[in-house]
């Protein structure tokens, strides 16, 4: 026999070049294959040979996985691959003060460089569903917050009069999870 089997089918996530990202370490891959052959993933064999069903529970790391699956049958016949990728971001985002940011309780006669040091380390900074406010006497200080250099970086849409300013922060990164209120 010479004849390779189908490429397996994957039914829990899309294949690539879609990316799902994931929130925990633990992953269940589940498909079809043509019967009586076994499924590999990045060349080891996970799933024994059976019926066409199958499953298998994978423990990833932090970061993207390519998955790239294929099944074999008894006289060693390899089908194509099929591949997943997935982002694992199991680590919500930290805030702490920016570079040059006065320290909290500071008074300060310059104009101050209103910055947060965000660090993400799996899918990114949400910026439209972070929560980010400067405020004035309970008031919100108009302006915009934007990304660079791994901080997020406040611009007044006013001139910052004489007075105490209160920044309050809490990050969403991409896989929907939230860091502290800062």
């Amino acid at each position: 026999d010479k004849n390779p089997p189908t490429v397996p089918v994957i039914t829990s996530h899309p294949v690539s070049p879609e990316v799902t990202t994931v929130t925990t370490s633990s992953v269940t891959l589940t498909g079809t294959r043509e019967a009586d052959t076994s499924i590999w993933i990045n060349g080891i064999q996970r799933v024994v040979s059976g019926p066409v069903s199958w499953s298998v529970d994978l423990s990833l790391i932090q970061g993207q996985q390519d998955l790239v699956i294929h099944s074999e049958d008894a006289a060693g016949n390899k089908s194509g691959n099929a591949t997943v990728i997935i982002l694992v971001d199991s680590i919500a985002p930290t805030i702490t003060l920016g570079t040059n940011a006065p320290a909290s309780g500071a008074s300060i006669n310059t104009v101050p460089n209103i910055a947060l040091k965000v660090i993400e380390t799996g899918s990114g900074i949400d910026i439209p569903n972070s929560t980010l406010k400067v405020t004035r006497n309970g008031q919100t200080v108009a302006g915009n917050w934007l990304e660079a250099a791994g901080e997020l970086v406040f611009t007044p849409g006013i001139i910052l009069i004489d007075g105490q300013y209160i920044i309050s922060a809490q990050v969403k990164d991409n896989a929907g999870l939230t860091s502290a209120l800062f």
